[in-house]
């Protein structure tokens, strides 16, 4: 429910039942989509799309409904990327990485992910993105929650050595395709590792050793009747507190590594109590910021302009001209301070009609800067003074970057990789978990504001650490997704004839109590 919090800018509905959506930082803009509680449904009388396993709970088919208007219809939802979606929804920053990058170590990626569970706030997901299906019950084109990373320990028995695995909870909202690898439910591995099973929360065969569900947490008191209302309402929860527990599963890591291509994370760095308190102040310009003890959330709307030396379209640091892009000053007064970047342009995806191709985004990127002495501003690019940048440059409508900093001063510059010939909008956003110092987005630092030159001694640049890396594409339809919409439409259309059945049964029985039928002569 706290991913519904993010959407619902408030709990209260009107008396026409209609709800307001917070889709956050939507084409970097805050959206606020008005509808109404009707949603598509089939003849049997179920919701056609997303839904959660709480019968109860409306809130992710108003969020879709809403998603649903903002880009005209469901049609245009059909296809995208679920980064976009991830940043959509949240307004977090957003990482894509891919797990058969041969430059990236697997336990460094295992680290780096494992780090971001201890970010107040992060959603990962896991895809296998190419044709075909990796085997095991996963299909491709399908997105599964990561849940939890953990590092479990069995010691040594008579019968099995010492065993050390990376387990990964996942969850596959999809209901159907059930993983069929190692440890899988049912699996031996559960009853030969039962220290491990003990450390997961699972008994001998895979299933919850103990779970208690929010039904048994909502009964009635003792010996207090309950009504047919409350019997149902209990029923209900337990059958999807038992279809969550169906739809989780558990992973090793290397059963990961083999079964999927890529990971979206969506990070937040600032505490939690910073993402309701509503606290942003707007300034001029169009750019915001907000400091204090819930960290601080930074925005700027800037504009690349061909030959200007302070706001410039310089390209990427290759290029001589770099140092005339714009570029945003941050103090960090702490050590350990995280902080999260997101350059963005504009998102065509809304002028696009269904079955039309989006017009192509530019290639973004930025790097992170230190800025030595009193500079307030870099005018000389070297990979040594370069603390983070952006995940490549990409043609993509956002690029983020997550990174730690010490206390200091440093430089953001978003770019474009080429230099470009016409100006472009562009908007900066800036999050850390402590306050952050930064300079107004309209007080861009001049050039010539220089205390010391940047031809420090550093040593000849051997690559510039800052690469082009493919751009952003629709991810691909899920395989399995015409398979899976007949079989929903033949277990329905086989509950209803049964329910016909029964109430035409039902109707022969009442006919024969009112004209009983007379006996054969």
């Amino acid at each position: 429910m706290e991913f519904a919090k993010l959407l619902l800018p408030s709990a209260h509905f009107t008396p026409l039942l209609t709800a307001t959506i917070d889709l956050r930082y939507m084409c970097v803009t805050l959206r606020y989509v008005h509808v109404d509680d009707l949603v598509p449904c089939n003849r049997a009388g179920r919701v056609h799309y997303a839904r959660t396993f709480e019968p109860n709970e409306t809130w992710l088919m108003l969020a879709e409904k809403a998603y649903a208007k903002l880009h005209g219809c469901y049609e245009n939802l059909t296809q995208g990327s679920l980064e976009s979606g991830f940043r959509d929804l949240t307004g977090w920053p957003t990482l894509k990485h891919d797990l058969n990058d041969p430059t990236v170590e697997e336990g460094d990626l295992w680290e780096k992910l494992k780090g971001y569970t201890d970010y107040p706030g992060w959603l990962l997901a896991l895809e296998y993105g190419l044709s075909g299906t990796p085997g095991d019950g996963v299909l491709s084109g399908h997105a599964y929650g990561v849940m939890e990373m953990v590092e479990v320990h069995a010691d040594a028995t008579a019968q099995f050595d010492a065993l050390d695995v990376r387990m990964v909870r996942l969850h596959n909202p999809w209901g159907m395709a059930e993983w069929s690898g190692d440890w899988f439910g049912g699996s031996e591995q559960w009853s030969n590792y039962p220290e491990i099973a003990r450390q997961l929360n699972r008994n001998a065969s895979g299933g919850v050793a103990v779970a208690a569900t929010e039904g048994e947490k909502k009964k009635s008191k003792k010996g207090k009747a309950k009504s047919e209302y409350e019997l149902a309402a209990e029923a209900a929860i337990e059958a999807a507190e038992a279809a969550k527990e169906a739809a989780s599963l558990w992973m090793s890591w290397e059963d990961v590594m083999d079964h999927f291509t890529c990971v979206y994370a969506a990070i937040n760095v600032r505490p939690k109590e910073a993402e309701t308190s509503g606290s942003e102040g707007k300034a001029k310009s169009g750019s915001s910021s907000s400091s204090g003890e819930g960290g601080s959330a930074h925005r700027f709307r800037g504009r690349w302009v061909p030959g200007d030396s302070k706001s410039g379209a310089g390209g990427s640091p290759e290029h001589v001209s770099w140092p005339q892009n714009p570029q945003y000053m941050v103090e960090v007064p702490e050590n350990d301070t995280r902080v999260a970047v997101t350059l963005s342009t504009e998102d065509t995806r809304f002028q696009s009609l269904p079955g039309e191709d989006a017009v192509p985004c530019g290639c973004i990127g930025f790097v992170v800067m230190k800025l030595t002495g009193a500079k307030v501003r870099s005018t000389k690019f070297h990979p040594l003074k370069m603390r983070a940048q952006s995940a490549g440059f990409s043609v993509s409508a956002s690029m983020s970057g997550v990174c730690t900093l010490k206390a200091g001063r440093y430089a953001i510059v978003p770019s474009t990789f080429h230099p470009e010939s016409e100006a472009r909008n562009f908007v900066l956003e800036v999050f850390g978990s402590k306050a952050l110092k930064m300079q107004d987005g309209d007080a861009v630092v001049d050039a010539d504001r220089l205390d010391e030159s940047d031809d420090e001694e550093l040593g000849p640049i051997d690559g510039l650490g800052v690469e082009q890396v493919a751009p952003a594409v629709p991810d691909p339809e899920n395989s399995g997704k015409e398979l899976e919409a007949l079989s929903s439409q033949a277990g329905e259309l086989a509950s209803l004839m049964k329910t016909l059945i029964g109430d035409i049964k039902a109707l022969e029985e009442r006919v024969d109590v009112l004209a009983p039928r007379e006996p054969a002569p």
